[in-house]
């Protein structure tokens, strides 16, 4: 399966053990874009697109937290 540089190298932070990303929903005022995080490097930030299209290949799953949109994004371990 054929990815994107950004694509494997986050791909390459979930596979790390206890690794994920945390969903920040930015409501700003003049460029609202929502991102993700890595929660062992804060300072990095994910772009929601990148993400959206691992999902689509089946490669991370998405785990809710709140009905509020907080969720987290974790690597597709093979016994899942």
């Amino acid at each position: 399966m054929k990815l994107s540089k950004t694509q494997q190298e986050v791909l390459d932070l979930l596979k790390e053990p206890g690794n994920y990303l945390h969903f920040m929903g930015y409501m700003g005022r003049f460029y609202p874009n929502a991102y993700y995080f890595c929660n062992n490097n804060i300072g990095k930030r994910i772009r929601f697109d990148t993400v959206r299209v691992l999902l689509k290949k089946g490669l991370v799953i998405r785990n809710e937290l709140d009905r509020f949109g907080g969720h987290t994004i974790w690597f597709k371990r093979l016994s899942e």
